[in-house]
């Protein structure tokens, strides 16, 4: 089938001066953006996964039942185990799996991460000394890192979250030539939803960047929409982050984006369709609650679901059976932020209860928002979130004695203008902005 649809395949390259080449035969590879290219990418991949899963004494436990050696996106390939020797058998295992289907890695791209105790008991990095057709695999310093998958791994976590200080500095000089661009207010708005935050989303997953960095961004572009909007500095940011349907410009903050992500990525990993995932990220909070509480191992035998669900609500404290320590070693984590988020935006884990009509039966750790009646999905749960953390930023909105007199009477078809002007004049658009938050100048 794969050589059918690439049989007689050929390409022509032309311009709008010179006309079209030839055609040019494809002889390797396939088209960019192929769907054939990832399935290709599992096919060749996939025999080098199972056979490390099968290696013996490699990998890390992390659960009772997951002992995980490798993990893998497209040919991304990252391989780690809780010992020297583990990882040595599993660098031979892909140096002869990559000798015999003829594919060749980079040493250049390629890096290793090795860290042991001395006779102190003191961290220190390691050169494993591994190699790739001869030439040496660099080793990571306990003060380097190393990009994978756009994302710094390395030892320091100080300079993990500080990482994304280059992103957000392109980010808000991007942000800075779009207000300066002569677009008009409802198309740069447009452009930072659709073009700005995406790109700060997948890190913003699976990094902790520091509060003051984020809350520096959003200044920056609440005081640039202000001046666009021809707005005072004493004008709410709140309209700005209200939902459209209730009159606001629809936007977030990205210490609430951030927030949000992090609380729809820790809610996908509890339920994920993987029973591993799902295994691991629960012995994962177990640990954090060994950390911080003194738990009565007894007590909380066989109730590893309520545990994780009072510990996520910053309730394990008030149980007589986890009484919290005064002090502990712990570290921040996913699952710290999480519990953070979850009280700041005053969401609760709960059991879902079982439903006769569909035979569904009762399910903990659920998540529901109050504008949504439903418990959310994988699909939902990350736009119902960041649409609660907006109806928040309305009901500030709507407590504003002055710029929020008419808070209430804006949505719907009256609010359409905002986001779909439809022949507006900018002047126009402004006059109504600034009305709605009672700033007009009546002098």
């Amino acid at each position: 089938m794969c050589k059918g649809l690439y049989e007689s395949a050929a390409f022509v390259v032309g311009n709008a001066v010179d006309g079209t080449t030839d055609p040019v035969q494809l002889r390797v590879g396939v088209f960019q953006g192929c769907p054939l290219s990832p399935q290709l990418f599992n096919t060749a991949i996939s025999p080098l996964l199972f056979a490390l899963q099968r290696l013996p004494d490699t990998g890390v436990q992390l659960s009772s039942d997951d002992r995980l050696g490798a993990s893998a996106y497209a040919d991304d390939l990252k391989i780690f185990s809780g010992t020297e020797g583990g990882i040595k058998r599993q660098h031979a295992l892909v140096t002869d799996f990559l000798r015999w289907t003829g594919m060749a890695a980079n040493p250049g791209k390629c890096c290793t991460m090795s860290v042991q105790r001395d006779h102190r008991g003191v961290l220190k990095a390691e050169d494993l000394q591994l190699q790739l057709d001869g030439s040496p695999i660099p080793a990571l310093s306990m003060s380097a890192s190393y990009t994978y998958l756009g994302i710094g791994d390395g030892f320091d976590h100080v300079r993990r979250r500080v990482e994304l200080a280059p992103t957000l500095k392109l980010l808000k000089d991007d942000a800075t030539a779009l207000m300066q661009s002569g677009l008009a207010p409802w198309q740069v708005a447009k452009a930072v939803k659709t073009y700005l935050y995406p790109r700060v989303e997948y890190a913003l997953r699976h990094l902790r960047p520091f509060q003051q960095q984020l809350a520096a961004f959003d200044r920056h572009l609440a005081r640039g929409l202000r001046h666009l909007l021809r707005l005072p500095a004493t004008a709410t940011a709140e309209w700005l982050y209200a939902p459209t349907s209730r009159g606001g410009l629809g936007l977030l903050p990205l210490t609430e984006l951030h927030a949000a992500l992090q609380v729809a990525h820790g809610w996908q990993i509890l339920h994920a369709k993987d029973p591993a995932i799902r295994r691991i990220a629960r012995v994962q909070l177990r640990q954090i609650a060994d950390a911080r509480h003194r738990l009565d191992a007894h007590a909380w035998e066989g109730r590893d679901e309520e545990l994780c669900t009072m510990l996520l609500n910053s309730q394990l404290g008030t149980s007589p059976d986890a009484p919290p320590n005064r002090r502990n070693g712990d570290i921040g984590s996913l699952w710290i932020d999480v519990q953070r988020h979850l009280r700041t935006l005053e969401l609760k884990l709960e059991t879902a209860p079982a439903c006769t009509e569909t035979g569904a039966a009762a399910a903990t750790l659920q998540l529901r928002v109050p504008h949504h009646e439903k418990w959310l999905e994988h699909s939902t749960v990350l736009r119902h979130v960041k649409l609660h953390i907006k109806h928040k930023h309305w009901r500030r909105w709507a407590e504003m004695r002055d710029q929020g007199k008419t808070a209430r009477a804006h949505g719907g078809t009256g609010s359409a203008f905002l986001t779909r002007p439809r022949g507006l004049w900018e002047s126009d658009y402004r006059f109504a902005v600034a009305a709605r938050l009672n700033q007009l100048d009546t002098h």
